[in-house]
């Protein structure tokens, strides 16, 4: 399913400003790689800013890098799990772990804060 390095295809995408070698926003024929440009392409028609992609040729998770900062990780089953592990990919795995790690304890901090204040209402109320 993954495609090798340099097997492309075309597609019109929006560059952002700061990527643009004239400084401003422009749209322009970008070669993405042959097996997620359909992504690409479908993300553009419905007015998704990307800032870039690949599809990782078999040896990392592909991804798009979204505009707001958001990446869109994209997983080959055949590759199985592992693939997430090799190369820049272990550093993205690494910081959504941490993401997820902290909105846990956020949560589970906003949980006992809100069972305190419900234990001091009922104490105050009775």
């Amino acid at each position: 399913m993954v495609c090798e390095p340099g097997n492309t295809r075309s597609v019109f995408v929006k560059i952002p400003a700061d990527l643009s070698c004239t400084g401003e926003e422009r749209w322009k024929h970008a070669q993405i790689d042959s097996c997620i440009a359909d992504i690409v392409e479908a993300l553009q028609q419905g007015g998704v800013d990307m800032r870039s992609s690949c599809c990782g040729h078999g040896k990392t998770f592909g991804n798009i890098q979204l505009q707001d900062g958001r990446v869109l990780l994209i997983l080959i089953p055949e590759l199985g799990n592992t693939c997430i592990y090799k190369g820049r990919g272990d550093n993205m795995l690494k910081q959504l772990f941490g993401q997820i790690i902290a909105l846990l304890v956020a949560v589970m901090l906003a949980t006992t804060i809100l069972s305190a204040l419900v234990g001091l209402f009922r104490a105050g109320v009775g």
